[in-house]
């Protein structure tokens, strides 16, 4: 009876619905498979690497959208804030932020708000699902790599077009006009690692990495052209050393270190920075404003005492002359 149950379910839930796991536990423990005795890569197919070139330069366009859009919400604020200071400035007007300003002050805000909201929730839509680590075991085999390389050059020269007319746009790039091989290469490295750009051999160990719902729409992209020119091959011929990313693309891509700030530089009970001392001429303008005797700005001695606060404001007699007036 026993070994008529083990039978049935062997053939007709084990064999059908089971699955290698994927580490160790107390009901099981692997003895073979992938990554245990190699070091296994990630393999992913043209149309996975072409989505992910095609997020990263969303992202970057998102980017300069948002400084637009924010600049134009706040351009009438800051129209107003020049005029003003443009015209009243020199009477030391400033602008209450009081009535309409306030309410204009306050959509825009709101306006920007929103902007930065919705701009964030599509950038987490973008972002690669993938760890640091897990970036840099991605590859893919010869034929997917050049066709990832070819139709990312296609899809960022139609997304890039306007943009990249000028020479200063390639060179902030270190990459010639036009090269948009170069570019789909390393934004290749920017989004996984250098090591994408290394083909996967015969016989060495990998998983394939799943591809989403919308994968058929890249796959058709990538299809348009199903023997791409080997780029890669003819620039590492181009160059006396190959195999090195920065000698065929231009300039290379290395992963850094996010910047950090020192959390005691901001401490609050650090010693506050001595006042900067006040212009001559601006305590002279503010005393009158408050003053019952006003100081005659006109007169001989009084642009001769500024004149001399000017050349030598630190020294203690020229302090002392300007308490005797």
């Amino acid at each position: 009876m026993r070994g008529a149950w083990e039978a049935v379910a062997w053939r007709a839930l084990i064999v059908r619905a089971a699955r290698v796991p994927a580490h160790d536990s107390r009901y099981c423990h692997r003895v073979a498979g992938p990554a245990l005795h190699s070091f296994a890569s990630y393999q992913i197919s043209a149309a996975q690497a072409l989505a992910a070139v095609c997020a990263r330069g969303e992202l970057e366009a998102l980017s300069l959208w948002a400084a637009d859009v924010e600049a134009a919400i706040e351009r009438p604020l800051r129209d107003y804030e020049h005029f003003v200071d443009a015209c009243f400035g020199p009477f030391s007007v400033q602008i209450a932020k009081t009535g309409s300003y306030k309410q204009v002050e306050k959509e825009c805000g709101e306006l920007v708000w929103s902007a930065r909201e919705k701009l964030s929730a599509r950038r987490r839509d973008l972002a690669l699902p993938l760890s640091d680590a897990a970036r840099a075991r991605v590859r893919m085999l010869p034929q997917e790599l050049r066709k990832a390389v070819h139709a990312s050059a296609v899809e960022l020269a139609r997304m890039w077009g306007e943009a990249a007319r000028g020479e200063e746009w390639w060179s902030a790039r270190g990459l010639e006009p036009g090269d948009w091989h170069a570019l789909a290469a390393n934004t290749l490295v920017e989004v996984f690692d250098a090591e994408i750009l290394v083909a996967l051999e015969e016989g060495e160990a990998r998983v394939a990495l799943e591809s989403g719902a919308g994968a058929v729409r890249w796959h058709d992209l990538t299809a348009k052209h199903p023997a791409p020119p080997d780029v890669i091959a003819e620039r590492d011929d181009w160059r006396p050393a190959p195999g090195v990313w920065g000698d065929w693309s231009g300039t290379p891509a290395p992963r850094v270190p996010p910047p950090s700030l020192d959390v005691a530089a901001f401490s609050p009970r650090a010693q506050p920075h001595p006042p900067l001392p006040t212009p001559a001429v601006v305590a002279l303008v503010l005393h009158n404003r408050e003053s019952d005797n006003p100081v005659s700005l006109d007169s001989e001695l009084c642009a001769d005492i500024l004149k001399t606060l000017e050349d030598a404001p630190d020294c203690d007699d020229r302090r002392g002359m300007a308490q005797l007036f």
